[in-house]
């Protein structure tokens, strides 16, 4: 699906599909695999206002550069394990495994049922975002062992979005932009009628979809109610800071802005978690029992308080 989205984007560009940078490789088996695979576009014109983090890493150093990628990829694993552990040891019974069930615990009182779901969503927020870094600095750190490797093919693939102090700066930059440049293109027909407010539901409509379709493979259909209103309610809260920066000539952000920040999307994650959980995707074991350095971290811990 992300192929295609890219695919129809480019069916309406005015120029052709051009490398930025002269020293890259001619080889048109070469280019069309860096089209499919390359989400953010970097090193192609048709994508050269996306945002890419700043780089941290010694690029001048291919060396230091593969170490500091290899030493990123562990320790996005070992946050990825510790996040994950805590999200099953504390939820009901069955998140977490195949079967699947509901984060929102029927025998707690209504308020702390609200605070703990709230707490999973948090912790599984943490699984999510290591998930991601942890693919994408493997694959990283395999493409440094390549010939013909370019570290600025490669930037950083989030930066920090705790640090958000709007939903417009989290969803724009301090998240992955993957495929931002796609919905916002395919969002185009409803900015040509509702403006920039159309634009902003379109895409945020069209990532609804994509990962709504997400859970389908779960075998247990799928559930847009929850998934597709998560980031519909995104789209909506990102209009809501506009209509507030319009009211006060002040754009949302400081310690107000990250607390507002946190609680829209920490409230409206109890839908989109609560979805995927019960479908079972949170059943996925990535790294057998015996090596999962946080697990086995965390017991040893325990069982010394014991």
């Amino acid at each position: 699906m992300s192929i295609s989205m890219r695919m129809i984007d480019w069916s309406f560009l005015r120029e052709p599909l051009q490398r930025s940078r002269q020293e890259e490789n001619t080889n048109i088996f070469v280019n069309a695999l860096n089209l499919m695979f390359n989400f953010r576009g970097i090193g192609w014109t048709w994508a050269d206002r996306t945002y890419c983090p700043p780089e941290t890493r010694p690029i001048n150093s291919r060396g230091k550069y593969t170490f500091d990628t290899f030493l990123w990829f562990i320790t996005s694993l070992i946050f990825f394990d510790a996040f994950n552990y805590a999200v099953i040891g504390l939820s009901p019974p069955g998140v977490g495994t195949p079967s699947g069930h509901s984060i929102f615990d029927a025998s707690l009182p209504l308020f702390p049922r609200y605070a703990m779901s709230t707490l999973i969503t948090l912790l599984y927020g943490g699984v999510f975002y290591f998930s991601l870094e942890m693919v994408y600095y493997f694959a990283n750190f395999v493409a440094c062992l390549l010939p013909h490797f370019n570290a600025s093919d490669w930037p950083p693939l989030s930066e920090a979005p705790w640090r958000a102090t709007s939903l417009a700066r989290f969803w724009g930059k301090h998240w992955h932009q993957s495929y931002h440049r796609s919905f916002i293109a395919l969002a185009k027909p409803l900015r040509a009628l509702f403006g920039r407010e159309g634009s902003i539901m379109g895409a945020f409509l069209i990532s609804a979809i994509l990962h709504d379709w997400c859970i389908w493979g779960m075998g247990k259909g799928t559930n847009f109610t929850q998934t597709g209103g998560f980031f519909v309610l995104m789209g909506l809260g990102i209009i809501l800071e506009h209509m507030w920066e319009w009211i006060t000539s002040k754009k949302a952000g400081g310690v107000w802005g990250w607390l507002w920040t946190a609680t829209w999307l920490l409230g409206c994650g109890n839908l989109v978690v609560d979805a995927w959980m019960k479908t079972g995707l949170g059943g996925g074991d990535l790294l057998p029992p015996n090596a999962r350095p946080a697990k086995a971290a965390l017991d040893y811990i325990f069982r010394a308080m014991q």
